[in-house]
């Protein structure tokens, strides 16, 4: 059973992240990586990570740090943790989650 959700715009960043690391680093890291990255996920589902509010504004919105990459997730009013973004520590990280919560998308 798995302990977790996910959306389909955390999905996408998954097949972003996947492909970006098989062009520059090479398919080892990239098994490397999505261990890393379930074994994130499964932490989540355990409640089992350093986690912190992503902001005052949103305090429903939980995010913990795999690697180079920020997860962000809920656990209010959602039956399972929900992720709902997987964004690179060097991308605009508040401009992005913004634009999946207002519905408007990247720019």
């Amino acid at each position: 059973m798995c302990l977790y959700n996910i959306t389909e715009d955390a999905e996408q960043d998954l097949r972003d992240i996947a492909r970006y690391t098989l062009s520059k680093f090479g398919l080892k890291q990239l098994e490397v990586y999505r261990q890393a990255l379930n074994s994130t996920f499964n932490a989540i589902g355990r409640n089992d990570v350093i986690q912190r509010q992503f902001s005052k504004n949103r305090p429903n919105i939980l995010v913990t740090k795999c690697q180079h990459h920020y997860v962000f997730y809920i656990v209010e009013g959602v039956e399972k943790p929900t992720v709902i973004g997987v964004i690179n520590e060097a991308r605009d990280i508040v401009v992005l989650l913004a634009s999946r919560l207002t519905g408007e998308g990247e720019q």
